[in-house]
């Protein structure tokens, strides 16, 4: 048989020869496929004429005979053809109602260590069809644009502005600490830095983006010229800096790793206002996002700053 015969093939010619060996009548398969008799046996003469081979042994009566090798051997691949599609359409429901396909979500190194991974093992949980593609940055500055295009579903960052085209939803608020030696005189003196004192501090910039551009804003605002020796890589390369003894840094205070012995939080009284994270993306959302924000909302207890606030250098 030419290749083009075999595009006549169609699925409902299919559905009749396995409903047919799978009732053992044409009547009740009729009756399963809700057809009539009579189609079931247009269907299964369909089928014969375009493969050119018989399928089913003639009876009388609504009973066919026994599958002919033909049959058999073409039953075996409608099966896994009807299968097959079955399969599809299943997952092309999953996939309208959110429980399949990919997510992509922007995320910045402090909220990546600390939440994340418990966010994604627990929407794996509820949703192990769906794919998770993190993307990372140093701050998140260009994550909006991200989020704006299409190319990123939700992000981790500070709020968008209230005229933007986005759905938010604030999880938290992150003080900025002052990051010190353990030994530094700031760590054992129990009480906040004033402003002015923090001119003579040497400082270690954190990044050179938003964040850095809004830490000095606050700083000179309160009147410190802040003296910054160098600037680096933030989170985990300025913490080694300072517990080297280089300086010490400005930052939130969800950035800091505090099992590390070497450094102390030095609370700021308000010279720096706290960051804001939050979470947003566009509208309409997918189920999938709907469900990253609702975990993501209550996890962020277990980070909340007010539990930590005694772990500062007192």
């Amino acid at each position: 048989m030419q290749r083009s015969q075999w595009q006549a093939v169609e699925f409902r010619h299919l559905a009749a020869l396995s409903a047919v060996a799978r009732e053992g009548s044409f009547r009740a398969a009729a009756e399963s496929l809700g057809y009539v008799q009579s189609a079931v046996s247009e269907q299964i003469a369909a089928l014969e004429a375009i493969v050119g081979a018989t399928v089913l042994e003639r009876r009388r009566g609504s009973a066919p005979g026994a599958l002919t090798p033909a049959g058999e051997l073409l039953l075996r691949h409608s099966d896994q053809i009807i299968q097959r599609l079955a399969t599809a359409g299943a997952e092309l429901e999953a996939l309208r109602d959110g429980r399949r396909g990919r997510l992509r979500v922007g995320a910045f190194e402090s909220i990546g260590v600390r939440l994340l991974p418990s966010v994604l093992r627990e929407l794996d949980h509820e949703l192990p069809d769906i794919e998770v593609e993190v993307v990372w940055s140093d701050d998140g500055d260009e994550f909006e644009e991200l989020v704006e295009s299409g190319r990123l579903d939700v992000a981790f960052g500070s709020p968008p502005s209230p005229d933007s085209a986005f759905e938010t939803r604030k999880l938290m608020s992150d003080p900025y600490v002052l990051l010190t030696p353990a030994r530094a005189p700031l760590a054992k003196r129990g009480t906040p830095p004033s402003a002015p004192s923090l001119s003579a501090i040497d400082l270690i910039r954190c990044g050179d983006g938003r964040r850095a551009e809004l830490v000095d804003a606050a700083l000179r605002a309160h009147g410190v010229d802040p003296r910054y020796r160098l600037g680096a890589p933030c989170n985990a390369g300025v913490q080694a800096l300072v517990a080297g003894g280089v300086g010490s840094a400005i930052v939130p205070r969800l950035t800091v790793d505090e099992t590390d012995e070497r450094v102390a939080l030095v609370a700021l009284d308000g010279i720096v206002p706290p960051r804001t994270i939050a979470l947003f993306w566009r509208s309409p959302d997918r189920p999938a996002v709907r469900r990253l924000v609702e975990i993501a909302a209550r996890q962020r207890l277990r980070l909340s700053p007010p539990r930590l606030a005694a772990r500062l250098a007192a």
